[in-house]
């Protein structure tokens, strides 16, 4: 019997395995097996043959786990079977969803610790462009020396800026990150956001930017060769730096070995942190004290701080005290000798926390998280800052200025052993409850003030949270500076297995961050929250965790343009769970776009009157706004104009009474789109002007690149083609680094108008090609129709009627299917 598989990698292999052993059926017998077992679990959705052929090819990155169990269940009937499969696909699952969420910046550390030597390093780190990979022992400073060479290049003007990455090789945070998760990450700093690329292609697209915009980039703490080859599988003609403590293969890096420090760079180091005085006067301790450390860099600047931070010590003294506890050391390298000699220079409250905070994933800790690991540690806030104030000075940690904290990973290793020697078990676990339950009572707190702020009603905790007391902006810092950390505890705590009561964590986090992330420009991440969310109340049976989740979900991929899967999510729901009239008005406000994107208008309307008169049963006004602005659009969308006023301006009262600035900004951007299809382009472009302004100042990028749509929408009408193809240039901008696929494929359409306005026909096509294939994945058929009446209008322009009457007969078909009123003009152009 095939075993299940163990990365995403064998998934395929392994299903053929099955199918082999059940005497091969076809694969429109396995569809038509798993749509049956659909339909016994309520799931009245067609299962394709392609769809299901697609989960046995190679090369697949994604999976859908529900689908694939069903196919299991489809090929065997052996129940352990089927389970053992589901219980490998959730871990998958979760190490891929870890994976994805990666840290990527083109905000370069300053130099701020001393650095010296490496000169033959530097040197041939210079040559620009040039891919280098710098592998050596951990704590040599690879990283110190990669990002030394990118200030010197830029600098010197060899290069034009930088974009580093951390591919988490060996790191406490999180598996090694995925590498077409950070090929995304980079293009979106290098201002390219559309996710229609293949990987292929943005891989491509991300080497071709680089090299334009003269970045170096840097690739710290690589796993593996082929993780980097994931990245940049052919780096020449970029600057590109690896650090990693494995060798590079051959060709295609030049390799830069990295050695431990000669005896005069260690004692330039300690000249430069400890002073020359001390050196100077005892030369022959300071050498002997150095030759102690083995001359690794970490261990030589933790000994030169240990140094500066006892100057009432001679350094003959240090050497005795170093050579007397020399027994002590934990790791085989030379640096565990400093560590341990640090460490034991450390009062005790500060080894107790360094011990604590080294099980957690440090660089994600603020100041309150390590208080709730330390609560009971150590008595008192007073204290906690004392230990901490003691690390730093003793260079085992940095502390950022957003109060986060940073831990070299040796140090990390180093105090995490000692934890496990020194610290009971049900102590650290303690510790890390303690953390986990901080963050769902910071998550809770936030929600329920960001929705009191906005008069909405906010969901009830489904297990007792503490009353923290935060202000509104505390709630938005909460969710802007801690994403990770809540990331982190969500995806990576253990959900499957199940306490005697009380939903898992996943789920307690996941329903409480609303469209936080979204306004954050982290939707993507919010999406892979709310689908883990789901799996695990599947799996536990949690009816009302699965409601949420659905609702969640649902709304994040109508906002990403997923309208077909969003629609296939929310029908699905069970209406008899606990907490569905709660959650009535967020799931037609997501059903009803969808269905309108799908051409289903009627039904549309009658799911957004059901969430209108379920939000005004609650008093609910914050989303009672909402489902009218979605209202409005939908007569806009069918040429309902003076209802689509009349909706708007319902919304945007209701956004002001609940003192939702978004909201009433997003009803402006509306009406701006409403007075464009009057023909009223004059006050449109006045509207979208105050729409943008407003939108710009709140900080909401999809606002902004709707904004944007709509005013060269409006200019492009006014015949001002080319400043009308500018600002759709920039909405493009927004758009994508929203990943707002919806705004990029109308602006795709404006600065495709705009080109054929200046006659330049080709560009038109080329720019209209991409917002018809935008449109056709997003499934919706009145964005395809348009794009066929605008290419239509290109080939009229270039002479070809017999083109222009086969893309207008398409466009028309479309406008009909969807009721727009856009199908008249169409019409006309045909008939003549």
């Amino acid at each position: 019997m095939s075993t299940p598989p163990l990365e995403l990698d064998d998934v395929p292999e392994r299903l053929r395995t099955l199918r082999a052993e059940a005497g091969e059926p076809s694969y429109a017998e396995i569809a038509r097996r798993v749509a049956s077992q659909r339909h016994v679990d309520r799931f009245d959705v067609p299962i394709s043959r392609a769809t299901v052929y697609y989960c046995f090819r190679e090369g697949r990155k994604r999976f859908d786990t529900d689908l694939v169990v069903a196919i299991v269940r489809a090929l065997t009937r052996d129940e352990a079977t089927v389970k053992a499969w589901g219980v490998a696909l959730a871990s998958i699952g979760r190490g891929a969803a870890v994976a994805s969420v990666v840290h990527v910046t083109d905000a370069l550390p300053q130099n701020t610790a001393p650095f010296v030597g490496r000169a033959r390093e530097l040197t041939r780190l210079s040559r620009h462009p040039a891919a280098h990979w710098i592998h050596a022992m951990p704590g040599a400073g690879k990283t110190s020396l990669a990002l030394h060479a990118a200030h010197a290049a830029i600098t010197s003007g060899a290069a034009a800026g930088v974009i580093l990455a951390d591919l988490r090789g060996h790191s406490p945070v999180g598996p090694p990150a995925e590498p077409q998760a950070v090929v995304r990450a980079v293009l979106r700093l290098l201002g390219e956001k559309s996710k229609a690329l293949s990987a292929p292609a943005a891989t491509k697209l991300m080497h071709d930017k680089l090299r334009a915009n003269r970045r170096i980039l840097v690739l710290d703490d690589a796993a593996s060769p082929e993780q980097v080859h994931g990245i940049m599988p052919d780096p020449s003609g970029a600057s590109v730096i690896v650090t990693s403590r494995v060798r590079p293969t051959a060709g295609r890096f030049h390799a830069v070995e990295l050695p431990l420090f000669a005896p005069y760079e260690s004692l330039a180091l300690l000249d430069a942190v400890a002073g020359r005085v001390a050196i100077e006067r005892e030369r022959a301790s300071a050498d002997a004290l150095l030759h102690l450390t083995g001359h690794q860099p970490l261990a030589v600047s933790l000994t030169a701080a240990r140094v500066a931070a006892r100057p009432d010590w001679t350094l003959a003294e240090h050497l005795t005290f170093a050579r007397t506890r020399r027994d002590s050391l934990r790791l085989d390298e030379p640096v565990t000798r400093s560590l341990d000699l640090t460490y034991q220079a450390l009062p005790q409250p500060a080894q107790r926390l360094l011990r604590a905070i080294a099980d957690h994933p440090v660089g994600l800790l603020d100041r309150h998280g390590i208080g709730a690991i330390a609560q009971d540690l150590l008595p008192g806030s007073a204290h906690v800052d004392a230990a901490l104030a003691a690390l730093e000075q003793h260079s085992l940690i940095t502390r950022r200025s957003t109060g986060h904290v940073e831990m070299h990973e040796l140090v990390r290793v180093y105090a995490a052993d000692l934890g496990l020697e020194h610290d009971p078990g049900s102590q650290r676990h303690a510790a890390s409850e303690r953390l986990r339950c901080h963050v769902i009572n910071y998550a809770w707190a936030a929600h329920r003030i960001r929705n009191q702020a906005r008069r909405s009603i906010p969901r009830a905790p489904r297990t007792a949270v503490d009353d923290i007391a935060l202000t509104q902006d505390d709630a938005e810092a909460f969710f802007a500076d801690s994403a990770e950390l809540l990331l982190h505890i969500a995806l990576t705590v253990n959900n499957d297995v199940v306490p005697e009561h009380g939903p898992a964590t996943v789920n307690l986090l996941a329903e409480t961050v609303g469209d936080a992330f979204h306004r954050a420009g982290r939707t993507d991440d919010a999406i892979a929250l709310h689908r883990e969310a789901l799996r695990t109340a599947r799996a536990r049976g949690d009816s009302q965790g699965e409601l949420r989740a659905r609702v969640d979900l649902g709304g994040m991929l109508v906002i990403t343009g997923r309208v077909t899967e969003a629609e296939t999510l929310l029908s699905g729901i069970d209406k008899t769970s606990d907490g569905w009239p709660l959650e009535e008005p967020l799931m037609c406000n997501a059903l009803g776009p969808a269905l309108v994107a799908q051409g289903r208008v009627d039904q549309a309307r009658r799911v957004l009157r059901k969430g209108i008169a379920a939000a005004s049963d609650l008093s609910d006004l914050w989303r009672e706004g909402q489902l009218w602005n979605s209202m409005a659009l939908l007569h806009l969308r069918t040429g309902n104009l003076q209802q689509c006023h009349e909706a708007l301006q319902r919304s945007i009262t209701l956004s002001h009474r609940c003192d939702d600035q978004h909201g009433a900004a997003r009803g402006r951007v509306n009406l701006s789109k409403l007075l464009h299809d009057l023909g009223n382009d004059a006050d449109a472009e006045a509207e979208a002007r105050q729409a943008l302004s407003e939108m710009e100042s709140l900080g909401f990028a999809p606002g902004i690149a709707a904004a944007y749509s709509n005013l060269s929408a409006a200019i492009c009408a006014l015949g001002r083609f080319e400043e009308s193809a500018v600002l759709a240039e920039r909405g493009l901008a927004v758009a994508r680094e929203a990943a707002n696929t919806q705004a990029e494929s109308e602006l795709l359409r404006t600065l495709g108008r705009s080109h054929l306005g200046r006659g330049h026909i080709d560009d038109a096509r080329a720019v209209l090609e991409r917002s018809l294939a935008l449109a056709e994945s997003l499934g919706d058929l009145s964005y395809v129709a348009e794009c066929h009446e605008e290419l239509g209008n290109c080939a009229h322009a270039s002479g070809d009627a017999s083109q222009a009457h086969r893309l207008w007969q398409q466009a028309l078909k479309g406008y009909t299917t969807t009721g727009s009123t856009y199908a008249e003009p169409v019409r006309a152009k045909l008939a003549l």
